[in-house]
């Protein structure tokens, strides 16, 4: 996923990224990484995987609650919006939409399970918000040229 990032030309090297949800992180702690983006954030709702990041990854900086003082203009989150409950996750697209200046970048994706068109068809089931909003972007044609598998929100 890290590749497809870097490839995206999503991320420039003056960004500094929020991953939000990181879990115990997809992000490799070599410092070739600093060769496409400026900063790393890591924050995860969990105190202990806070903790695991913090003794894993000493390149990035751990944060314990996100908020406008943080100096990000790119937010990268992966398999997390699925758990959140749809009002919650209202709240925290204002609350990114607050903490991003103009033309600022979220990137939401996941690892599915199975194709893309048969996970969407699954949130159909399980979150129907969620369906409407991966519809609404699989037909956007600017998601479609990012050749990215995410949802790509310019706030």
């Amino acid at each position: 996923m890290i590749k497809n990032l870097k490839n995206s030309g999503l991320v420039k090297k003056t960004d500094n990224i929020l991953d939000y949800g990181c879990g115990l992180g997809i992000w490799d702690n070599e410092v070739q990484n600093n060769e496409f983006y400026n900063k790393l954030y890591l924050y995860d709702n969990n105190p202990e995987i806070r903790e695991h990041c913090k003794k894993n990854y000493p390149n990035y900086i751990v944060v314990n609650d996100i908020n406008n003082e943080l100096d990000v203009n790119l937010i990268f989150s992966s398999s997390t919006i699925q758990y959140i409950e749809i009002n919650n996750l209202k709240k925290l697209f204002e609350q990114f939409a607050t903490m991003l200046k103009k033309d600022e970048v979220v990137i939401i994706t996941d690892l599915p399970r199975h194709s893309r068109v048969l996970e969407c068809i699954l949130t159909f089931f399980h979150n129907f918000d969620l369906f409407k909003i991966q519809v609404n972007h699989f037909l956007n044609s600017e998601y479609r040229k990012t050749g990215f598998t995410g949802i790509l929100l310019r706030i």
